[in-house]
């Protein structure tokens, strides 16, 4: 019975906990330096990695250096250190990482000068300074904890075993040991976590974000103050693209906090007020509950006074749009027009349509950061106040994300589809975990509405305030906004610059949405973006 007991126990410790103990054996002997992070990845649609970028780094293990003093010459030389810190570096008896980034062409320098303990190794970071959808991502602290972004709505997910790094094997005496070289200790597999897909298109995102940076200054004097861009589907309301400026460096978070630019602000689910991209959905109320007979037509003298306001018209220079039909009020983006409509829905249906359209509450694709955005409460509401929200003006905010969700209805005869961010969950070989459901479509308004929208926006590209918004050979369709702040500079209002729309014009594939931060003219600034985007992406 003692020897079966025995065997027992042997069995135990030598072939079920072998691999178990040997590791823990081996990293009681062993000098490391860790390589990659023990989290799993944020991929894009077609599991391109947003995160975990493959990179060269120099690692140095002291104990197996000879001579110390002509390695860390070369060391130094090659790899452009500076000669103090490289000895520094080879003096110690921990090994260390010399570098990271290496070049090929450094690499094979080292290795062509023999240098003994000095290795090049293949390592994963987690972030890239060539990093797309870095507001989406968001970020780590120094524990490997997520903060922001995917990177904390998924933590317990990502988050995975120790951490693998590059080891020698020594004696009690710090000798290395004959025969054994380096080892690889830890998890086997990169990332150790499960992986989170996205609904992200790496192409439409790289599109996005090389657009904005070469529309704008984003640092100096004359810099833009911040702009997003969001694409969606058309089809299924899943989100292609989210690009926010200005960018934040994701390995030096530190650097950015009492930055007045505000770069960690994700500014597509950041609450903006609106403009006139909102009169998409007045006009869709408008129809909907036939507020405005066929063939009606208004008049335009540039200006409207509603109760103590005077209202102006983007014509009020030229005197007006004279007299104009209300799909022609759409598409010249007419303010006393909508003001005439906005008076006839009343403040309680026309606000109950911008709610209807998802104003005011979260779209939920977001799991961190998203902003409600603001409708008001129609109590009260006076005659000023009605005409304000028809034209988006009022109490009245919405993130470009809630502009490019609500377009949705308009693209799909009027059923509205909720956006969406996060494909599934996956282990690092592709297996789902979890696959996220869409959520059910709404219906919003009739098919005939959606229509007639369709063609005012079409009317809008064609020959109206979004003419800089076509798209060549497939046509496009939107609508243009230049949003009021309330703010006065250089003797004008300050204006955030707005447009929403998409193409191809008759067979909807992608919606986008640009908003450019005080911005100014939406057709003048945003709509040119919009036309590069969809341009580069069709092609």
């Amino acid at each position: 019975m003692c020897m079966i007991l025995l065997l027992a126990r042997l069995f135990t410790i030598q072939v079920l906990g072998s691999r178990r103990l040997s590791s823990a054996a081996v990293a009681q002997r062993a000098y490391g330096v860790q390589l990659e992070p023990a989290r799993g990845q944020i991929l894009d649609r077609n599991r391109v990695p947003l995160t975990d970028f493959r990179r060269l780094s120099a690692v140095v293990f002291p104990c197996l250096v000879r001579d110390k003093e002509r390695a860390s010459g070369i060391v130094s030389s090659v790899l452009g250190l500076n000669r103090e810190a490289a000895e520094e570096a080879f003096s110690g008896p921990a090994p260390a990482k010399l570098r990271e980034g290496v070049t090929a062409d450094e690499a094979e320098a080292l290795r062509s000068a023999g240098v003994e303990g000095v290795l090049i190794v293949e390592e994963s970071r987690r972030y890239s300074r060539t990093s797309l959808a870095r507001h989406v991502v968001g970020y780590t602290d120094a524990s490997g904890r997520g903060v922001a972004g995917i990177e904390r709505a998924f933590d317990d997910q990502l988050r995975g075993e120790a951490a693998k790094s590059l080891a020698v094997c020594v004696d009690a005496a710090g000798r290395p040991l004959t025969g054994v070289g380096y080892r690889l200790l830890g998890r086997g597999t990169p990332g150790g976590g499960l992986d989170v897909v996205l609904t992200i298109d790496c192409k439409v995102q790289a599109a996005c974000e090389r657009v904005l940076d070469e529309t704008f200054e984003w640092d100096g004097p004359g810099a833009c103050k911040g702009a997003a861009v969001v694409v969606l589907d058309a089809r299924t309301g899943e989100i292609l693209a989210m690009a926010a400026r200005p960018q934040y460096d994701q390995d030096r978070v530190g650097d950015h906090i009492a930055d007045p630019r505000a770069p960690l602000l994700n500014r597509c689910v950041r609450p903006y007020v609106p403009g006139s991209v909102l009169k998409v959905v007045t006009a869709a109320a408008a129809i909907e509950e036939g507020r405005v007979g066929v063939g009606e037509r208004f008049v335009c003298p540039g200006w409207v006074q509603v109760g103590p306001t005077r209202l102006e018209c983007s014509s009020a220079v030229a005197g007006g749009h004279g007299v104009l039909g209300f799909r022609e009020a759409l598409a010249h983006s007419c303010n006393v027009a909508f003001a005439e409509v906005g008076r006839r829905i009343g403040a309680e249906t026309l606000i109950g349509y911008i709610r209807r359209f998802g104003f005011g509450r979260e779209t939920g694709a977001v799991s961190s950061g998203e902003s409600p955005g603001s409708v008001p409460d129609p109590l009260g509401a006076t005659t000023g106040d009605v005409a304000g929200i028809s034209i988006g003006q009022w109490k009245l905010t919405a993130t470009p994300l809630q502009v490019a969700q609500a377009m949705t209805a308009v693209v799909n005869s009027g059923t509205m589809l909720p956006v969406t961010l996060v494909k599934e969950i996956s282990t690092p070989g592709g297996r789902a975990v979890r696959v996220f459901p869409r959520p059910k479509p709404v219906r919003v308004v009739s098919p005939s509405t959606a229509a007639w929208v369709r063609r005012g926006l079409l009317d809008a590209v064609t020959y109206g305030s979004g003419r800089a918004a076509m798209v060549a050979t497939v046509g496009s369709a939107g609508k243009t906004g230049s949003a009021e702040t309330g703010r006065i500079s250089g003797g004008g209002s300050v204006l955030h610059a707005w447009f929403a729309g998409y193409a191809p014009a008759l067979a909807p594939k992608y919606i986008c949405c640009v908003l450019v931060e005080e911005g100014g003219y939406g057709g003048a600034v945003a709509a040119p973006m919009f036309r590069s985007i969809m341009e580069e992406i069709l092609r």
